[in-house]
């Protein structure tokens, strides 16, 4: 017995996905979406790299627009920080540098994830593909926008002479093994 269900007034099977608003999602799950979506590397690589270019394709200097924006903020937040704080310029200024670069990797991928999906609707509504694509091309955007602004902070690391040993606080974490 085939037992279907209605859904904003068509009737489906419990084996296909069901159409809302003139959007038909490829998979039937949310889990088959996330692991179709990541198989589709190619597609959510390029849609990121391209947007990147988009974003930037007048610009002489590229993404680093935003890696300058960043300097200078990390050069302004360090001299008052370090002041207000009594703090080393050489010790404050490589700790604001990779907190301000993470920061804002996590904020732009939380503010652009609000909007994704309706951004996307035209695209979906052309398109058939699964919905985690646009966000993995999202994170993958983000991503490189952030190895242009930990640029940052190598060079800051390099110019104060970050300490950073086996001993050391940062030492604990992978990462530090390519910024030291």
């Amino acid at each position: 017995m085939n037992v279907g269900r209605v859904i904003v007034g068509e009737v489906t099977t419990e084996n296909e996905p069901v159409s809302i608003a003139g959007l038909t999602p490829t998979s039937i799950t949310a889990r088959q979406d996330l692991v179709d979506g990541l198989k589709q590397w190619r597609l959510w690589g390029r849609l990121g790299w391209l947007d990147v270019r988009r974003r930037y394709a007048r610009t002489v200097i590229g993404p680093f627009w935003s890696a300058i924006s960043l300097a200078v903020m990390v050069v302004a937040l360090g001299s008052v920080g370090s002041g207000l704080w009594s703090k080393q310029a050489s010790e404050y200024l490589p700790f604001l540098a990779a907190g301000m670069v993470v920061w804002l990797l996590v904020s732009s991928v939380v503010s652009e994830a609000c909007s994704l999906f309706i951004a996307s609707t035209g695209l979906f509504r052309q398109l058939r593909f699964n919905y985690s694509v646009m966000a993995y091309a999202l994170v993958w955007r983000n991503l490189i926008t952030f190895a242009h602004n930990l640029s940052v902070f190598v060079v800051v690391s390099l110019v104060f002479g970050a300490p950073c040993s086996r001993r050391s606080r940062c030492s604990r974490f992978p990462a530090s093994r390519f910024c030291c």
